[in-house]
C-alpha cells in the first residue's frame, strides 16, 4: 500500500482538488485593480488643483473687501479730491500720505503680494451728490494664467 492518497486524484491522474484563480486571472484583476487606482489618483490630484485655484481666488478677494472697509473706517479722508488711497499696480505708498492711509496702503499691498506675483491698485471716481466710487483691483497669476478681481464700493 502506497503513501499517497489518492483521493485528490482522478482515474487518469490529473488533480481533482478544489478550483482555485489561475495565475492569468490573478495578473488581470492586478491590472483592472492598478488602473483604478491610477483614475482615483488623477482625481485627487485635479481635486487639490481645483482647491487651490479657489483658495487664492478666495484670498483676493479677502483682500479687496479689507481695503474696502479700511477705507469706510477713514471715510473722510478716503473721500479726499486728493485721492490719497488711490494706486496703481506695481506702485508704492507716497510718503507724503496722512499716516493711516500710509499705513492701511502698505499693509493691503503687503497681504496681497502673499498672492502669487500679486498686486492691487485702487481708482476712485467722483460720481457727484457726494458720492465717490471706489474701484479695487487685485490680480495673480495662476500657473502662468494671469488673474483679476475687481470689486466696487460707494464711500
Amino acid at each position: 500500500m502506497s503513501m499517497i492518497d489518492k483521493s485528490v486524484f482522478e482515474v487518469d491522474g490529473t488533480p481533482s482538488g478544489p478550483p482555485g484563480f489561475s495565475l492569468i486571472e490573478v495578473l488581470v484583476a492586478l491590472l483592472i485593480l492598478s488602473i483604478g487606482l491610477i483614475g482615483l489618483a488623477g482625481v485627487q490630484t485635479r481635486g487639490v488643483t481645483t482647491n487651490y485655484s479657489a483658495l487664492q481666488r478666495s484670498q483676493a478677494t479677502l483682500y479687496a473687501y479689507d481695503i474696502v472697509e479700511r477705507m469706510r473706517a477713514n471715510r473722510e479722508t478716503a473721500r479726499l479730491s486728493s485721492w490719497p488711497y488711490e494706486i496703481d499696480f506695481g506702485n508704492t505708498p507716497d510718503g507724503g500720505l496722512p499716516t493711516l492711509v500710509q499705513q492701511d496702503l502698505t499693509g493691503w499691498l503687503g497681504s496681497v503680494d502673499d498672492l502669487p506675483n500679486g498686486e492691487g491698485a485702487i481708482t476712485m471716481t467722483n460720481l457727484g451728490n457726494g458720492r465717490i466710487r471706489a474701484t479695487i483691483q487685485v490680480r495673480w497669476d495662476e500657473k502662468g494664467d494671469p488673474q483679476l478681481i475687481t470689486v466696487e464700493t460707494i464711500l
